[in-house]
């Protein structure tokens, strides 16, 4: 499969500029091993993220998710009578080879973050604490802040990213 289905590239869309593309070839390169991605989270405004910390302390703060920058895809996947999901083992995603797919993109993955499992969490590593005082900087107070026009590499270009 060399193409990313609407149900996927409507979360793909919307994650950092600057990440869309590897996420597509994730998708793209799972679905040439036969798995059927199904997208389930990716960019996440900061509301957003603070309503789920309230539902679940465990989740994230908003400011500290990758999901807040555009960051990280979660998915769930499917292949000849295997579904794979946040309840899923271990053993289960490492044998799928998803985390590997990932791994060769550089999109990282971990099975767990301290007690918390989230296996369906897919992301591309950054302090989140430095992107928050980036982003504070950038759109000049927390309520302004646009997590998925932050810029990454600021040293890189001097010109601001604003919602297009």
């Amino acid at each position: 499969m060399d193409t990313i289905k609407p149900n996927q590239e409507k979360y793909i869309k919307d994650l950092h500029p600057d990440v869309q593309q590897k996420f597509r070839d994730f998708v793209k390169l799972c679905g040439a091993q036969g798995w059927d991605i199904i997208c389930t989270s990716g960019y996440r405004s900061f509301e957003e993220q603070r309503k789920l910390n309230k539902l679940n302390p465990s989740n994230a703060k908003a400011g500290r998710s990758h999901h807040n920058y555009g960051l990280a895809l979660d998915i769930n996947a499917v292949r000849k009578g295997v579904q794979l999901r946040k309840a899923s083992t271990e053993k289960a995603w490492n044998d799928s080879g998803i985390p590997e797919i990932a791994k060769q993109l550089g999109i990282s993955w971990q099975y767990a973050f301290g007690t918390y499992k989230d296996p369906v969490h897919f992301f591309i590593k950054h302090d989140t604490s430095v992107l928050l005082q980036r982003a504070i900087k950038q759109f000049g107070s927390e309520d302004k802040i646009i997590g998925n026009r932050v810029n990454l590499f600021p040293s890189q270009s001097s010109k601001k990213m604003t919602k297009t």
